[in-house]
C-alpha cells in the first residue's frame, strides 16, 4: 500500500471576514495537533517529520502566537552566524555597551542575551515571546534562560537577541540558535570575509528564504583592499540563492576599543537603518507582516509533508501487524497439517506404537481391563502403553514448539528494521516449556472426558476397550488418523506390511476406533479441543507483538487531523507575504578602513 500525497490549500487572500483572532485560533488548534502527533516507527519520512514537527511547535509557541497577540511589540532582530564571526562584538557595538560576552570560546551554559530599550522591558519580561525561557537580568544565566539587558543606546521599538553559533560544537547550542532564529521578526546574519562562501551559512539562510523571513546580512572583518571585490561577490550570490531582498552591510577589519567595541562610525549605517525601521510604525508593521505571513505560508507545505509521514506510519504499522498475523497463521496451518497427516507419529513414537500394537495389549476382550491396568507398569517400569503415551506427548510438544519458533523467527525478521519496537515485546516462556504444558493439559482433559463415559464404571465400549486404553487410542486417532499418510494408514501398510505386530494390525486398530461410535465422537471432540488450545497459544504469543505495536503506532485519524488543522490555518490566514519591505540597495554598504576626516 503506497502513501497517498495529501495537500493543504495555500493561505487565502485577506478578507473582511477573517482576521487575527481567527488565525490565532487556527494556529492554536494546529499547535495542539502537532504536539500530539507522533512518528515512532522507523520509516523514510519519520525522522524528518519528527524534526519538522518539533520546529513548527517551537515557532508557533515562541513566535507566531505571541506575535499575533502583540503586533505592537518591539521589532525583534536575532543576531546569528558562525563561530567567531563577531556577533556579540557587533551587538555590543550597536548598543555602545559590553552587554554580551564576546569571544570564540563560550561556556555551553551561556544564556542568549536579549537587549532592549528600557521603555520596552514589559514586552519581554512578561514572557509573551519565547515563553519557554526563564527570564534573568543577572550577568549569567543557566540553560533554558534568557538574559534581559536594558540599554539606552538602543532605539525604542527595537530589540537585539544575540544567538549561539549556528555551527557550534555543542549540539544544544545549534538547536538553540535554530529556535531563536524561528522567533525573529528579522535576521541579522553575520559572517566573515573568510567564511561567507561556506555551506553551513547558506544552508541556514535558505531557511530564512523558505520562511519568508526578513533578512539583513553583515560581512565582517573585510580587508580594506578587498571591500569592493568581496562585496560585489556576496551581493551577486544573494539573488542566486533567492535572497535578493536581503540588506547587506560590510564591516572592515578594525581594532576594538578598550571596551571591546567597534568604533561608532563603523556601525553607524546599521544603527541608522535599524532606527529607521523601529521609528516608522508602517515599516515596522509591514516587516512583521512579511515575516509572520511567510512563516504561516511555510506551515502549509510543511503540514502536507507531515500528512504523508503520518500515512506512511500507518502503512508501516499495518505491514508490521500483518507480518505477525501471517507468520502465526501460516505456522498454525502447518501444525494443523502435521497433526492431520500423522507426522507426529514418527521416529521413537512410531517405534513405541509398533511395540504397543505388537504386544496385543490394546486388543478387546474380557481381559482387556486387567491388561490395561497391569500392562502400565511392570516391575516399577513403564509398560508399552506408558512408553507410547510419553513418546506421543514428546513428539507432539516438539512439533508445536518448532511451529511457534518458526512463527516468531519470521516476525522478528520482518521487524528487524524496528529495533526499538522489538525491545517493547514482552518476554515469553520458552516454546518447549509452553508446548509441553499444553500437551499435559490436553491429555489431562482427555482423561477427564474418558472418565465421564460409561467405561469408567467398568462397562466396556462396544469394542470392549477399557478407560486408559481408550484414552490412548483416542490420542492415536487424533494424531494419526487412518485417513492420513501416517504409519498404520493403507499407504504405510502397503509400504511395510510387517512391523512388530504388523502395520496391518495398527491399521485395523485405528479402523476399529472409527467403527466405535463413542470413541469416534470422543476423538472428534479431542481434536477440536487440541485445535482450540493451539489457537489460544498462538494468539497469546502473537499478542505480545501486536500489543507492543499498539503501544507505539500512530492514531489512524492523525493524517486527517493534520489535514483539517492545516486547512484551517490556510483559510483563516489574512496575512499576505506581499512585497519585501527591506529592499536591498544597489550595492553593499561599504565603509572606509579609517575614520573619515571632519
Amino acid at each position: 500500500m503506497g502513501v497517498t500525497r495529501r495537500t493543504v490549500s495555500p493561505p487565502a487572500a485577506p478578507s473582511s471576514s477573517t482576521g487575527v483572532p481567527a488565525l490565532s485560533a487556527a494556529l492554536n488548534e494546529l499547535l495542539a495537533v502537532l504536539a500530539a502527533a507522533r512518528y515512532p516507527l522507523v520509516a523514510t519520512a519519520a525522522e524528518p517529520a519528527s524534526e519538522a514537527s518539533r520546529t513548527m511547535v517551537a515557532q508557533l509557541r515562541d513566535y507566531l502566537l505571541p506575535r499575533l497577540g502583540g503586533l505592537g511589540a518591539p521589532l525583534l532582530v536575532v543576531v546569528g552566524g558562525s563561530t567567531g564571526a563577531g556577533k556579540s562584538t557587533l551587538v555590543n557595538s550597536l548598543v555602545r555597551a559590553p552587554v554580551s560576552q564576546a569571544g570564540v570560546l563560550r561556556p555551553t551554559t551561556r544564556a542568549p542575551v536579549l537587549v532592549h530599550h528600557p521603555a520596552d522591558g514589559r514586552w519581554f519580561h512578561e514572557r509573551r515571546l519565547l515563553p519557554g525561557f526563564a527570564r534573568t537580568t543577572g550577568l549569567n544565566g543557566g540553560p533554558g534562560s534568557l538574559r534581559l539587558v536594558a540599554a539606552t543606546g538602543l532605539t525604542p521599538g527595537l530589540a537585539l537577541l544575540d544567538a549561539p553559533d549556528i555551527d557550534s560544537v555543542v549540539a544544544a547550542n545549534r538547536e538553540l540558535a535554530e529556535q531563536l532564529f524561528a522567533a525573529a521578526d528579522l535576521w541579522l546574519f553575520v559572517t566573515t570575509a573568510a567564511r561567507y562562501a561556506d555551506a553551513v551559512p547558506w544552508s541556514v539562510l535558505a531557511t530564512a528564504r523558505d520562511r519568508g523571513t526578513a533578512l539583513a546580512m553583515v560581512l565582517d572583518r573585510v580587508p580594506a583592499d578587498a571591500q569592493e571585490e568581496l562585496g560585489e561577490d556576496l551581493a551577486a550570490m544573494l539573488p542566486e540563492r533567492g535572497l535578493a531582498a536581503a540588506r547587506l552591510f560590510l564591516v572592515p577589519e578594525a581594532q576594538l576599543d578598550g571596551q571591546g567595541l567597534l568604533a561608532e562610525w563603523l556601525v553607524q549605517p546599521m544603527r541608522a537603518w535599524f532606527a529607521g525601521l523601529a521609528a516608522d510604525p508602517a515599516i515596522r508593521a509591514g516587516l512583521v507582516r512579511q515575516t509572520v505571513g511567510g512563516a504561516v505560508a511555510a506551515l502549509v507545505p510543511a503540514v502536507a509533508g507531515l500528512i504523508d509521514a503520518a500515512e506512511e506510519q500507518i502503512t508501516t504499522a499495518t505491514a508490521l501487524r500483518d507480518s505477525v498475523h501471517i507468520a502465526h497463521a501460516d505456522a498454525l496451518a502447518t501444525l494443523d497439517a502435521a497433526i492431520g497427516d500423522g507426522s507426529v507419529l514418527r521416529g521413537e513414537a512410531l517405534d513405541r506404537w509398533q511395540e504397543y500394537v505388537g504386544t496385543g495389549q490394546p486388543g478387546p476382550g474380557p481381559g482387556a481391563r486387567l491388561r490395561d491396568r497391569f500392562g502400565a507398569t511392570i516391575a516399577g517400569r513403564a509398560g508399552p502403553a506408558g512408553r507410547l503415551r510419553s513418546s506421543l506427548s514428546a513428539s507432539l510438544a516438539t512439533v508445536i514448539s518448532a511451529a511457534v519458533t518458526r512463527a516468531e523467527e519470521r516476525v522478528r525478521a520482518a521487524w528487524r528494521g524496528q529495533p526499538e519496537l522489538g525491545t517493547q515485546v514482552p518476554a515469553a516462556d520458552d516454546p518447549d516449556t509452553e508446548a509441553q504444558h499444553l500437551v499435559r493439559l490436553w491429555q489431562r482433559w482427555l482423561l477427564d472426558q474418558v472418565r465421564r463415559d460409561p467405561w469408567d464404571e467398568g462397562l466396556p465400549t462396544r469394542s470392549g476397550y477399557p478407560a486408559t486404553t481408550a484414552g490412548l487410542l483416542v490420542t492415536i486417532a487424533v494424531l494419526a488418523p487412518p485417513t492420513s499418510d501416517a504409519p498404520g494408514s493403507p499407504e504405510a501398510d502397503r509400504a511395510d506390511p510387517a512391523t512388530g505386530g504388523g502395520a496391518g494390525a495398527g491399521l485395523a486398530l485405528l479402523h476399529s476406533i472409527r467403527a466405535d461410535e463413542t470413541l469416534r465422537e470422543l476423538a472428534g471432540r479431542a481434536g477440536a479441543d487440541l485445535q482450540r488450545r493451539l489457537r489460544e497459544l498462538f494468539d497469546a504469543r502473537s499478542a505480545r507483538f501486536t500489543g507492543a505495536l499498539a503501544g507505539v503506532e500512530v492514531a489512524v485519524d492523525q493524517p486527517e487531523r493534520l489535514r483539517i488543522a492545516g486547512h484551517a490555518v490556510a483559510t483563516a490566514s489574512p496575512v499576505a507575504v506581499g512585497r519585501p519591505v527591506v529592499p536591498r540597495q544597489a550595492a553593499a554598504t561599504s565603509l572606509p578602513a579609517t575614520e573619515p576626516s571632519t
